[in-house]
């Protein structure tokens, strides 16, 4: 007969008790995760949502939005292809009468943007329908780079718009930090001009020469759609045109802008100047992120937010070091620096 051991029924109780305590945790655990699974699911359905199915017996304006920088960046709102893809698909109904832009954009690609305007005139000449800008709060650089394609813009009063120039963005050296880490970075290329805008070699004259024809290239270019959609002169143009941000009613006085007035105010006036009648205003946007989606971003910013937090100290150049990895990738762009 084995004896009765005290010990052993204490330590059995212990674990049991740990044990217990264990799964309450991940009941509770799994219970909390459940309901930030139903939350994002829950938002990811909008049950305000506009119809963007038209009748085809239906006369309509479409009524789309370019929100956010205008770049391929996951932060960013903006939507290049469904864009693209969208106005398409407008031009081919038979029942649609024009479109109306509202634009909150401080600008971006250029590519982007001159890809856009293209697009839109495509729309214009194709169908010989109008297309109209409503600027809300900031419609910049390429902003307004699109803007310049309508028949006519409005504008909010509180609204910033202007921005007509290009930029590489800032270009940043850090050689003068590696030194004084006591790391040498060496490039081996083909060219003197290979390297050009690394983020740790001087940019000679040559090459400060080099970029600025890329930028002129662009700038010129930006100069003659504003021209051509606001019949301005050219010379007129490059008056105003020095990059400098301009309010809505500054920007009405240069003839940027055609009015400047609320969002009702400028659909009415539409409907009234076309002698549409009775037609409907149809908003297009993207679909929404799936929950797959959203999960997946929610695990990459704990991802993130942790590698973030491994130390301070040690990430103290980090920045910097990890730029002059990589060195300085140059974009041009038509983009303000100031934001709202």
């Amino acid at each position: 007969m084995t004896g009765y051991n005290k010990s052993n029924e204490i330590s059995l109780r212990k674990y049991r008790k740990r044990r217990n305590k264990a799964i309450i945790i991940a009941i509770i655990f799994a219970i909390f995760l459940l309901f930030i699974i139903l939350a994002i699911f829950m938002k990811s359905f909008n049950f305000n949502k506009v119809s963007t199915s038209i009748d085809s017996m239906s006369r309509h304006i479409a009524v789309l939005d370019i929100d956010g920088e205008m770049s391929d960046s996951s932060d960013s709102s903006y939507d290049h292809f469904w864009l693209m893809n969208t106005i398409d698909k407008i031009g081919t109904n038979p029942k649609n009468r024009g479109i109306l832009i509202r634009v909150n954009t401080p600008g971006g690609s250029v590519y982007y943007s001159d890809e856009l305007y293209n697009k839109l005139m495509e729309y214009k000449k194709r169908t010989k329908r109008p297309v109209y800008i409503y600027m809300e709060d900031m419609a910049a650089s390429g902003g307004y780079y699109i803007s310049a394609v309508a028949d006519k813009i409005y504008a909010n009063r509180n609204c910033w718009t202007g921005s007509i120039g290009v930029t590489t963005g800032t270009m940043i050296n850090v050689k003068g930090l590696l030194d004084k880490l006591g790391i040498k970075a060496e490039a081996i290329t083909s060219g003197k001009n290979k390297s050009m805008g690394s983020s740790t070699e001087e940019m000679t004259e040559e090459q400060k020469a080099i970029m600025q024809a890329l930028i002129d290239e662009s700038y010129e270019r930006f100069v003659e759609i504003v021209a051509k959609g606001r019949n301005i002169k050219i010379e007129k143009v490059k008056e105003i045109a020095d990059g400098r941000i301009y309010t809505a009613s500054q920007a009405k006085d240069l003839n940027l802008v055609d009015r400047v007035c609320t969002e009702d105010e400028a659909t009415s006036d539409i409907i009234k100047e076309n002698k549409f009648g009775n037609i409907k205003y149809v908003l297009f946007s993207p679909p929404k992120p799936s929950i797959f989606d959203r999960l997946g971003f929610v695990d990459s910013y704990i991802k993130k937010d942790k590698n973030y937090k491994i130390s301070k100290e040690l990430n103290k150049y980090n920045d910097l070091i990890e730029l002059a990895k990589g060195g300085n990738f140059i974009s041009i762009s038509y983009i303000s620096n100031i934001r709202k």
